[in-house]
């Protein structure tokens, strides 16, 4: 009986083993949805916020750039882990290789993308999420003329790689 027990509960056992070792490191390094985090232009320049939220079905992901600047280009990529996320073998993302990408017309401070939830991660209670917000803004002068440009990434964690690209890690509980 022992036995047979023991046979039964061991694949139970790997499954939740496999699935602890694609969360990021502790539920601490997660912010709750509907958050709200800088979109920094160039490592230091505050160019707006990017705005995270759900509802059953979708991760709502809003760019909105403040202070002149505007957005020429987005990219976004979210998934249940970090490793989901496009990146060269030394940890560095790729945005032209992440799932969801627009180019703006001039004149855009503001996008929203609509992201079916990807279920598959759990931690807890609680639906895991890691989300890589990129974009690429401009900013304009009184006349018009672009004066920078610059790439920019949502305020989060840093990519393993050697650069200053960073992800958010969220959490959704379940059921809404």
């Amino acid at each position: 009986m022992k036995t047979r027990l023991n046979l039964l509960l061991a694949p139970l056992a790997v499954a939740a083993a496999i699935t602890c070792l694609t969360l990021p490191a502790a539920k601490a390094d997660y912010v709750q949805t509907d958050a709200i985090v800088t979109l920094w232009a160039g490592q230091n320049l505050d160019a707006g916020t990017v705005t995270i939220g759900h509802d059953t079905s979708f991760v709502y992901v809003t760019y909105n750039t403040t202070g002149g600047w505007e957005l020429v280009q987005t990219h976004l990529d979210v998934e249940n882990s970090l490793e989901a996320i496009p990146q060269t073998g030394s940890g560095n993302p790729k945005p032209g290789k992440f799932a969801y990408s627009h180019s703006h017309p001039d004149g855009t401070t503001s996008y929203t993308y609509a992201v079916p939830i990807p279920y598959g991660s759990m931690l807890g209670s609680e639906l895991a999420l890691t989300i890589a917000a990129h974009a690429v803004v401009q900013q304009d002068n009184a006349n018009g003329k672009v004066i920078q440009t610059q790439t920019g990434w949502a305020d989060g964690l840093p990519f393993p790689g050697n650069n200053w690209a960073t992800y958010v890690s969220i959490f959704i509980p379940l059921g809404g």
